[in-house]
């Protein structure tokens, strides 16, 4: 009968040594193989050829990481939502890698110029000339914008995440940078438009709202990774996290790396519940 251990318990066993840690460890290694295949079901099948192995090597990085920061642990959730949230990030972010390792994101670096602009990824298909010979009008109204406040890595960076979809993490590994620089980088380049747009008497359509909606203040990823648990778990309870959180939540509507990492955990958690009803 596995030992039921509440968040000091958990705490407590794993800075112990000896027989102690070790079955903590244990407990631990069961529970994340237990929850994760449904966590990360989304993404990749149990199924999948190599799902075994990629889940092992996923807990005991986990169970490394874990034992390194648990002095980071603060208490707002439960222990185990804290470790869930750990080994998603650091199974998407290796999903997301794989998916795109072979995909050559050369315009990062070299091209001045995307191939697409967004105004013609989310371009209208109202057929009437009136509207055609605006959209037109508006659609080259973007692209000035778009070359005259972005700087070539902005642009490209844009693209890539906003048109592309191509997920934070493996643009800013394919850069040499982080997941926090780079969401500054966006974050300053989505003011840059916002500003240009008003100035220019316009308010953000619906093909530019991925691009602009943006606020001044906005918190990184990784702010944002530290409350994914809290803000998961109270929003699993039915609590309004957009209104007691909303730091959190505009990051979340912005970030698609961190939306999916969150979703995971949902996943989790909800499978938790049905395991324990």
């Amino acid at each position: 009968m596995p030992i039921a251990r509440d968040n000091q318990t958990w705490l407590a066993d794993l800075r112990a040594s000896g027989d102690q840690r070790d079955s903590a460890l244990a407990a631990l290694h069961d529970t994340l193989l237990r929850v994760l295949p449904a966590a990360l079901a989304s993404w990749l099948s149990p199924d999948t050829g190599h799902f075994d192995a990629f889940l092992e090597d996923v807990i005991q990085e986990t169970l490394m990481r874990v034992l390194d920061r648990l002095d980071t642990f603060e208490g707002r959730s439960q222990f185990t939502t804290w470790v869930y949230k750990i080994a998603i990030r650091i199974a998407l972010n290796e999903l997301r890698h794989r998916k795109w390792k072979e995909v050559s994101l050369d315009s990062l670096e070299e091209s001045d110029e995307p191939d697409e602009m967004p105004s013609e990824r989310f371009a209208s298909s109202d057929p009437h000339p009136e509207s055609v010979l605006e959209r037109k009008d508006a659609m080259e109204l973007v692209k000035r914008i778009f070359d005259e406040e972005l700087t070539p890595r902005q642009r490209a960076v844009m693209m890539a995440v906003n048109v592309q979809d191509v997920p934070l993490e493996v643009v800013a590994k394919r850069i040499g940078t982080n997941r926090n620089t780079l969401y500054k980088m966006m974050h300053d380049a989505r003011l840059k438009l916002k500003h240009r747009l008003e100035r220019e008497g316009l308010s953000p359509e619906e093909l530019l709202n991925k691009l602009v909606m943006t606020e001044e203040h906005e918190i990184s990823c990784d702010d944002v990774h530290q409350l994914l648990d809290q803000f998961t778990e109270m929003k699993m309870r039915g609590e309004d996290v957009a209104h007691l959180m909303p730091l959190v939540q505009k990051h979340l509507d912005l970030c698609p790396d961190c939306r999916e990492e969150h979703e995971a955990l949902i996943q989790a958690l909800e499978f938790e519940k049905q395991m324990g009803e």
